[in-house]
């Protein structure tokens, strides 16, 4: 026989997220709206067992819909994981007349409430995290804020950054999911990211990164760092002890867990609120709700709880990709023109470096066409080719002459830039035009 529900019990577990007030205020009004009386249980599973709890109406979720943290408050606890606590647990929501509850938190909250369910106490479970790792769901409450607050500390990071021509390491909160990391690193303009679901090697995702990005003409940089991966005075150590650039770590810690939820927080937390009652209204127990698409999902805790998901391939390959242009993804141009005279011109591809010398015939005082000398070598061999151009122009602080290369006019200087743009255009996809 389906058990009568007439009360419903409300509780908030694990760390806070910006939007549980939302959820809560949600789940009471809903109740309320549909007759079920509603309790307010402080602190999580600990309260539970200590009693902790109040009866709950319309003005007791006024004005708490703006409001980070939870309203009913959250807390650890340790007793709940053994047998005994989780018995005292269904024994209290009895001895409360409480006969269903619905839990907001991420799978360790799901499993203490599948532990009451096994003993009879019907449960809901609302995906509240910031992190974003429960895989039964796209959507965890909070997540959207704390990505908001995480990127505008790194915007504000980014101006003394670029003032100070830094790097800046900074990590951000997901436990072991790089979601928060991935979008940030995205939406920041971030040189790098080091996510734990993949593996990384200093030398090619940073360092190689920062001398490439340097011949850009960049001299700052942002690299982000996942709570998973960790570390982060350790990398930024490395970062300036192997590259000599002003290097500085920060940990954006807790501040990503508070904070005025963002409207898609507050609308979505809102909707599953209404949703876990409805499931309840409805007879349809221990279920956890999520969001597919824009879409409400609910499934059964036991397969919610087996569910796995993985970080989208497709964002880690927008980040890297429009982080920086490495050799192998696409050329660069490197050259160093200056009025009054020319020099040598190298262009890079992925295995071919072509060579240009511009000069200008001397006997008929016009621009000469760019005479191109090429020939195909190895990648390493035309990479040390520049890094020696490179080594002779800062060592000499001038730029490296055709020793035979006439001065050139402002107009005909302006002519070979113009000349020099419709070859690189010709010749790359997406070119870079330096002065060295």
């Amino acid at each position: 026989m389906e058990k009568q529900i007439k009360t419903i019990g409300v509780l908030t577990s694990g760390g806070d997220a910006p939007g549980m007030n939302a959820a809560v205020r949600a789940v009471v009004r809903t109740g309320l709206h549909k007759g079920f009386r509603m309790i307010g249980i402080q602190r999580g599973y600990n309260g539970l067992l200590n009693g902790e709890c109040f009866e709950m109406n319309l003005r007791s979720v006024s004005n708490i819909i703006s409001a980070g943290g939870t309203i009913l408050y959250t807390a650890r606890c340790l007793e709940f994981k053994t047998k005994e606590g989780q018995d005292k647990g269904a024994a209290k929501c009895r001895e409360l007349g409480i006969d269903a509850l619905v839990v907001i938190g991420g799978d360790g909250s799901y499993r203490g409430a599948r532990e009451l369910a096994h003993r009879g106490i019907p449960m809901i479970g609302l995906p509240g995290t910031i992190d974003n790792d429960i895989a039964c769901t796209e959507y965890t409450i909070g997540y959207d804020t704390a990505m908001n607050t995480a990127l505008e500390m790194i915007d504000k990071l980014r101006d003394t950054t670029q003032s100070h021509d830094r790097c800046s390491v900074v990590e951000v909160m997901g436990r072991n999911a790089g979601y928060i990391a991935l979008n940030v690193a995205i939406a920041s303009g971030a040189m790098a990211v080091l996510l734990p679901e993949k593996e990384f090697d200093m030398q090619r995702d940073i360092l190689d990164k920062i001398v490439e990005t340097q011949r850009t003409g960049k001299r700052h940089f942002i690299v982000i760092v996942a709570e998973g991966i960790g570390h982060s005075q350790e990398i930024a150590n490395e970062i300036q002890a192997r590259t000599g650039i002003d290097t500085r770590a920060t940990i954006l810690g807790h501040v990503q867990r508070g904070g005025s939820p963002t409207l898609r927080d507050r609308v979505n937390a809102s909707a599953m609120g209404y949703h876990a009652v409805c499931l309840l209204e409805q007879g349809k127990y221990n279920r956890i709700v999520g969001m597919k698409g824009e879409e409400l999902v609910d499934y059964p805790v036991d397969e919610a709880l087996e569910m796995t998901k993985s970080i989208d391939p497709v964002l880690v390959d927008v980040c890297n990709t429009i982080s920086i242009c490495f050799f192998e993804h696409s050329a660069e141009l490197y050259f160093s023109v200056k009025r009054g005279k020319a020099a040598l011109l190298f262009l890079f591809t992925k295995n071919t470096v072509l060579w240009y010398t511009i000069a200008r015939e001397s006997r008929r005082g016009a621009l000469s066409r760019v005479r191109q000398e090429s020939g195909t070598v190895e990648l390493e061999q035309a990479k040390k080719r520049v890094e020696e151009l490179r080594a002779v122009i800062e060592k000499n602080n001038r730029l490296y002459y055709d020793q035979d290369a006439p001065e050139l006019e402002d107009f005909e200087y302006d002519a070979l830039m113009r000349e020099l743009k419709a070859v690189s255009y010709t010749h790359l996809t997406l070119p870079t035009i330096l002065r060295v």
